[in-house]
């Protein structure tokens, strides 16, 4: 809002050459040394000097006039307006306030008072100075846009809209529809921002128009058309911090992360004090594992704007990749310790959602009990913001319920609807019981279940798909909205709003399945699902939810769908025929540090063997981080047969890769979960060594529903011991396929899992 001001200082021909710009400053100069009270010549020479963006020999010039001429209303406006282009807005606004007392309501000296309030925060201020001249009848274009703008920033949006408007119907003004476009924008209607800004950017192109029309996209949830527009933009625009951070955070949603960090870094090049810039840059940083680097830059952020939300993610991040167990200790005492620290110096957060990234996600790869922390984390959470339980409307959603034809509503939400491990596992599951008898089923996501490229996945859904908005407020209203009767989140701890969404009474009954499987803390969830043929005898100690054992997991997974004829062979893929491979193919927070043993004892007894890893799909951060770990505990003699592959977006390449290998290694206390789909539809042997938590007896698991025991040792030695066999001695590992040929039909086929679930929600249902 700031151009309004400086557009007045600008009234010298903007395209006007330098040279011919010098010559009339010089012939200004010998005016006003011939005539030093002349103020004209004071006036012309200023918007000479500004004209060639010599905004400091300006106010110099102005500041040496005599006291005559720079009392003079028109050379004290003028001074005025060039402290503002200089950023002296204290400055600027006493000046102005003097010219107002001289003349009072002069609508220019008003805009550019109200301007400066703003600048220096003071929305009520700005409010105040501009309202003066609209109520005294002066309804220009630039005075109801700046009343907007100030009363928007005061926080009085419905207001704003209407002053907004005012200046739309009688004006026309594009300054007034792109700043009602970032209300409509920031109030969580992009639709109504997106319907404004289209014709606008058609009729008056501008940097602007483009930028806020491609936030308000991003506000829709179409990073592909933000993109457009936001880049349009940057072409169209001169270097802008703002630009170059919003062109990073959509890099970023869209996964071109060192895209996205080469605009942070720009941002911060023209302005090294833009907190949400560093901020963004330390979240990317985190997003990538280097948590060190990221704390840098929040705790810069914090400093320059100590927002509640940067302090709750910097002191919470946990790397995605640990150094050894003592790290794991030590870790976790931290992050306890930050818990209680933050709720003891009382840090309020107003949306958690939007405000705060989280990493309670690792504490389920430390191969600990989580229960404690998650408890402690999400009670923080509530007293931080005790609004994140309060949905209103509970008893008009109850009658709605009684009313209905007697059908079971049931909601499945989760972010990850589309080709991730969480659809992998329970699209199907969604799938069956969308058509089961008595049930009415919703699939909540912020993607639409219904699009073109997710029609394979839910092919069989017949029941009703609602996409809510990345927003936590909107999501949780529009979720209430449907009445459910039951709420299945597919997966917590994975994202944020699917955490906090939790928080909230959303439905009589609340559960979680086991997309990621590990308690969430979280008191309005009350059921987690899981099976016997998992959960040790203990298990129900490991939950702030109440454990919930199903006969079998509910779960369907289908076989890897591989091309006819598939087929791979090692020369293809450059490994030797003599070499015995082990595959551990998960993603890098899997591998915990105890595994690291079982590995080295692996090349050291077996001289053929070759253990297979993948590098991260999204950093090499994370990739050198374990690199350098197993350089550490690995001896160097063994460390070079692991190797890291790079990883295997294809599906079809990376089932060669499975399809070559002797032996699939289940890690240490974080195991197997979707690739089962994969390893299995290959016949590919496995061998797993059951932990203490469920997220580590998913092997154990798939042995029982394949009854293969032989997948299963009891003791680590053992596994080390089977694993070798398996790669090391034909006919065992011949055996161990045909059984899994024999066999995998149990797994692919099994259909009572989901036939017990929806047994089990109507039970729970009718309680």
């Amino acid at each position: 809002m700031s151009e309004f001001p400086h557009r007045m200082a600008q009234t010298s021909p903007q395209h006007a050459r330098l040279a011919q710009l010098r010559n009339v400053e010089h012939h200004l100069r010998q005016q006003i040394a011939a005539l030093p009270h002349a103020s004209a010549a004071y006036i012309q020479l200023t918007q000479c000097l500004v004209a060639q963006s010599r905004l400091k020999d300006a106010l110099a010039t102005l500041d040496a006039a005599p006291e005559t001429v720079i009392r003079q209303t028109e050379v004290a406006s003028l001074r005025a307006a060039v402290l503002f282009s200089l950023g002296e807005w204290q400055r600027a606004a006493s000046a102005a306030r003097e010219i107002l007392i001289l003349r009072p309501g002069d609508l220019r000296t008003s805009l550019l008072l109200a301007s400066c309030h703003l600048e220096l925060r003071q929305p009520r201020e700005a409010v105040r100075a501009v309202r003066q001249v609209v109520e005294a009848g002066v309804n220009s274009k630039e005075a109801l846009t700046i009343l907007g703008i100030s009363l928007a920033a005061a926080g009085d949006q419905e207001e704003a809209l209407l002053v907004l408007h005012q200046a739309i119907e009688r004006f026309d003004s594009a300054e007034a529809k792109l700043e009602a476009a970032k209300l409509f924008r920031l109030k969580g209607d992009g639709e109504a921002a997106i319907a404004l800004l289209t014709p606008l950017a058609k009729e008056s192109p501008s940097a602007q128009v483009e930028h806020e029309l491609g936030m308000s996209w991003h506000a829709v949830g179409d990073i592909d058309r933000a993109l457009h527009h936001v880049s349009r933009a940057h072409v169209l625009s001169p270097p802008n911090a703002a630009l170059e951070n919003d062109l990073g955070q959509l890099q970023f949603r869209a996964g071109n992360r060192e895209a996205a960090l080469a605009h942070y870094q720009r941002a911060l090049e023209l302005r090294p004090d833009m907190a949400v810039a560093s901020a963004n840059m330390g979240l990317l940083l985190a997003h990538a594992g280097d948590v060190a680097d990221a704390r840098v830059m929040l705790s810069r952020s914090h400093e320059l704007d100590p927002l509640a939300g940067t302090r709750v993610t910097r002191d919470l991040l946990l790397p995605p990749v640990v150094e050894s167990r003592a790290h794991i200790t030590a870790l976790r005492a931290n992050y306890a310790g930050a818990i209680d620290q933050l709720e003891k110096d009382g840090v309020r957060l107003a949306d958690p959602a939007r405000e705060v990234f989280l990493s309670n996600f690792y504490l389920a790869y430390h191969g600990l009990d989580n229960k404690d922390l998650q408890q402690r984390l999400a009670r923080y959470f509530l007293s931080a913001c005790p609004s994140l339980t309060g949905i209103p409307g509970a008893e008009e959603r109850a009658r709605r319920r009684h009313q209905r034809d007697g059908k079971l509503r049931i909601g499945f939400f989760s972010l990850n609807i589309h080709h991730h491990s969480v659809a992998l596992c329970f699209a199907e599951v969604v799938n069956v019981l969308s058509g089961r008898e008595g049930f009415d089923v919703v699939l909540i996501s912020t993607k639409d279940a219904l699009a073109p490229h997710l029609r394979p996945l839910y092919a069989g859904f017949r029941g009703s798909a609602l996409q809510v908005r990345d927003d936590l407020s909107a999501a949780r209203n529009a979720i209430a909205e449907q009445a459910l009767d039951i709420l299945v989140f597919l997966d917590i701890g994975m994202d944020t709003l699917s955490y906090f969404l939790a928080f909230a009474r959303l439905a009589p009954v609340q559960l979680v399945l086991g997309g990621h499987p590990d308690t969430t803390g979280v008191a309005n969830l009350d059921y987690f699902i899981s099976t016997s043929l998992a959960e040790p005898d203990d298990g129900d100690t490991h939950y702030s939810e109440t454990l919930v054992r199903l006969p079998t997991a509910t779960m369907q997974l289908r076989p890897e769908p591989l091309p006819t004829g598939f087929s791979a062979n090692r020369a293809e893929l450059g490994f030797a025929d003599a070499s015995h491979l082990y595959v551990c193919p998960m993603k890098l927070q899997k591998i915990h540090p105890d595994f690291d043993t079982a590995l080295a004892e692996i090349v050291h007894r077996d001289p053929l063997a070759e253990v297979l890893l993948f590098e991260d799909d999204s950093s090499p951060v994370r990739t050198r981080a374990l690199q350098a770990r197993l350089d550490r505990t690995v001896p160097r003699a063994l460390r070079s047969r692991i190797r890291f592959l790079p990883w295997q977006f294809d599906q079809i390449a990376f089932a060669k890769i499975l399809g070559v290998s002797d032996v699939v290694l289940d890690p240490f206390h974080f195991g197997i979960g979707s690739t089962a789909m994969t390893v299995f539809s290959l016949h590919t042997p496995l061998v797993t060594w059951p932990g203490q938590f469920l997220r580590s007896r998913t092997g154990l698991y798939f042995s029982r529903v394949l009854d293969i025991a032989e997948m299963v040792a009891p003791t680590q030695a053992d596994y080390v011991e089977r694993a070798i066999q398996l790669a090391s001695d034909r006919s065992a590992n011949e055996a161990m396929r045909a059984r899994l040929r024999e066999r995998a039909h149990a797994l692919f086929e099994e259909t009572d899992s989901v036939r017990q679930f929806g047994d089990w929600l109507e039970q729970v249902a009718r309680h």
